[in-house]
């Protein structure tokens, strides 16, 4: 018999933590592996950069509503950067 508890899995997280990580995330199912991998990363700021038409925003966008979604960032937390008027509108729409 295994000494390993699904609780271990969870330790110190609470309720609410465990609760929001369980939710599923259709949103990331548009996003093409490295897209993923940017918006997946939760720890600490990510840097990316692309060519013209890549998903930049796309994934800067979905990065956020991941943030927000798993409980780790609140809105006032969160500062997003983008050089285009273009980018901002397409943020701000989305």
């Amino acid at each position: 018999m295994s000494s390993f508890d699904e609780s271990d899995a969870f330790e110190g997280a609470s309720l609410a933590a465990r609760a929001m990580a369980a939710r599923p995330a259709p949103y990331l199912d548009d996003l093409n592996p490295a897209q993923r991998e940017a918006v997946e990363a939760l720890d600490g700021p990510v840097l990316m950069l692309a060519g013209a038409g890549t998903g930049k925003t796309k994934a800067l966008t979905t990065r956020l509503v991941h943030l927000l979604n798993t409980g780790r960032a609140r809105p006032n937390e969160i500062l997003s950067v983008t050089f285009t008027n273009k980018a901002a509108r397409e943020m701000k729409s989305r």
